[in-house]
């Protein structure tokens, strides 16, 4: 799977996670390019993503970041681990909802009713930030 050339993803340094967590409303997904589960998990989020007002998704490359940023991001989000495929919907900077890497995180192509589930789940709470966001979202 593969993203269109006109996709929301924005490629996010440390600079730009930060605004996001001053303040401000927005999706985080952390992905990794090596990972096929990770690929097929943002081109689904990628997809539902077009059909509502948000704009970017601010994505994290987990091969890039290091152990000073990685704890930054885990106190941030108040987890203990961060993995490919996780995604967090940001409103004023405090986590509103996750969406957990889940059973198919994995190498396998996906049944057309495991991207149905998949999508619908990240519809679902994708919808709820922007109902919950302001014009600012």
């Amino acid at each position: 799977m593969s993203l269109s050339a006109n996709n929301a993803y924005v490629i996010s340094t440390k600079e730009l996670i930060e605004k996001l967590f001053n303040n401000s409303n927005g999706v985080l997904y952390f992905g990794e390019v090596s990972s096929y589960a990770s690929r097929k998990n943002v081109s689904l989020l990628n997809d539902v993503l077009q059909t509502t007002s948000l704009n970017k998704i601010y994505y994290i490359n987990l091969a890039s970041i290091d152990d000073e940023y990685s704890n930054y991001l885990k106190e941030k989000l108040e987890i203990k681990t961060i993995n490919a495929g996780d995604t967090y919907l940001i409103k004023e900077g405090k986590v509103i909802n996750s969406i957990k890497a889940s059973s198919y995180d994995n190498d396998k192509e996906l049944t057309d009713k495991e991207k149905e589930t998949i999508m619908k789940e990240y519809q679902e709470k994708i919808l709820d930030l922007i109902e919950k966001c302001d014009e600012h979202c």
